[in-house]
């Protein structure tokens, strides 16, 4: 088929083609000649008017016709390969001329459709999907859906690797092991509401059947929804002289959902990066940079302790993750993204004193 693509490119081209038979009439007489008393010594007569000459001539008109034609492809022979290229069903109309069918031709082979490399199923669902998605024909349940909370703005895709939901403690261990001939797709949507959240899992049958007609036979592909990981931030401010407490706040839980969003662009120009660990001196670094705050005071808060929370979230001195406190980092695995909860702030005014 590529070659076929191949052919069709080259005569739509400006370069000259190869000649494959440069022999004229003149040329295929004389080699003609030449022959005669090698094949037939007997034949002495090679005038114009011996009748055997005469049948030379003929053929040799006849075989010029035939290498002029070995150079030039029909019309007919086109359509044939076209229709090779299209499908069987395709027919070339009486309003579509032969220069623009091979256009829209060459310009479909060179689409992506074939699923087999990890940038081949992102490419799809990032690209295609949404094109699939507009025919309501194909997808006729399609409409039930929020088409903004299932808009896909990000995909990552893990090769030989089984991201299902697992039961049981070892679910984690699991989904890190090698599974050769597996491709696991993670979609990434808007953060979803409680309402929302069925309409997703549905919109991940949706796009397992868009990858089924795509993928290769031996390939066992499976389309899941991020894991998130919660996090919690306590943190310290002194501010500036002037600076307003409440400003400061609402600015600082804006600089937190921005810099932990997987979406928007907070300090990342992709969103947060799955299995990118969280660190405590980044966190302070962008609390530090807000306006009308002086610093981030490191020191152990312990007034935030008492805020209501889940029994299995420590907080302590800046960033916090369920079941796994750490004083500096929260580490994730490669398939995991960042779900900021809360941030708890405790404000110092430039008057008061602090111990830094």
């Amino acid at each position: 088929m590529v070659a076929l693509g191949y052919v069709l490119l080259l005569s739509q081209m400006t370069l000259p083609l190869p000649n494959l038979d440069d022999r004229t009439y003149q040329d295929l007489i004389e080699e003609a000649r030449r022959l005669i008393p090698i094949e037939y010594p007997e034949w002495t007569d090679h005038n114009p008017s011996d009748a055997g000459i005469t049948i030379l001539e003929l053929m040799a008109w006849l075989t010029e016709m035939v290498i002029y034609r070995v150079n030039r492809i029909p019309d007919e022979n086109i359509e044939v390969f076209l229709k090779l290229l299209n499908g069987k069903d395709w027919e070339k109309t009486s309003n579509l001329d032969l220069d623009t069918a091979i256009q829209q031709t060459i310009v479909n082979l060179r689409k992506r459709y074939r699923a087999v490399t990890p940038e081949d199923y992102e490419t799809l669902i990032l690209k295609d999907w949404s094109e699939m998605i507009a025919s309501t024909d194909e997808y006729p349940d399609f409409d039930t859906l929020s088409r903004e909370s299932c808009k896909i703005i990000r995909v990552k895709c893990f090769p030989q690797r089984n991201l299902e939901n697992f039961s049981g403690d070892n679910s984690g261990e699991l989904k890190e092991q090698l599974a050769v001939g597996h491709m696991s797709v993670v979609i990434v949507p808007p953060k979803p509401t409680d309402e929302q959240i069925v309409e997703q899992e549905k919109l991940c049958r949706y796009i397992w059947n868009f990858l089924n007609e795509r993928r290769l036979l031996t390939t066992i592909h499976h389309v899941t929804l991020p894991e998130y990981v919660d996090v919690e931030i306590s943190a310290q401010l002194k501010l500036k002289e002037g600076a307003n407490s409440e400003e400061v706040k609402t600015s600082a839980q804006e600089a937190m959902k921005n810099f932990f969003n997987p979406l928007t662009v907070g300090n990342l120009s992709k969103g947060w990066d799955f299995g990118r660990d969280v660190y405590l001196s980044e966190v302070y670094q962008v609390l530090d940079g807000l306006p009308g705050v002086d610093y981030v005071n490191a020191k152990k808060n312990e007034e935030n302790i008492s805020v209501d929370r889940e029994a299995d979230t420590v907080i302590y001195n800046g960033i916090v993750l369920q079941n796994q406190p750490n004083l500096n980092t929260v580490k994730l695995k490669d398939y995991q993204l960042v779900n900021f909860r809360q941030l708890y702030l405790q404000i110092k005014e430039s008057w008061e004193a602090d111990e830094r």
